[in-house]
């Protein structure tokens, strides 16, 4: 289990890298932690049903990469 995990972990970071590069022409660091806080978010909400904590894990993601495009891009 602890190796799914963090394979997975690592997979994410990758894909968010892979994503950064191939759409917007620039690395930028900040992404893998976009997609990993929801990730995160949605593990951490086990005691509520799975499509709550899918929906209150991807408004978290949503509303961190708007916080993120405010204060880092304009």
């Amino acid at each position: 289990m602890n190796a799914l995990m963090s394979a997975s972990v690592y997979a994410l970071i990758a894909v968010a890298f892979t994503l950064a590069i191939g759409v917007l022409n620039f690395l930028n660091f900040s992404l893998p932690g976009l997609f990993m806080v929801p990730a995160v978010s949605g593990m951490l909400r086990a005691h509520i049903a799975w499509p709550i904590a899918a929906l209150l894990a991807v408004a978290s993601g949503g509303l961190l990469a708007l916080l993120v495009e405010r204060f880092t891009y304009r």
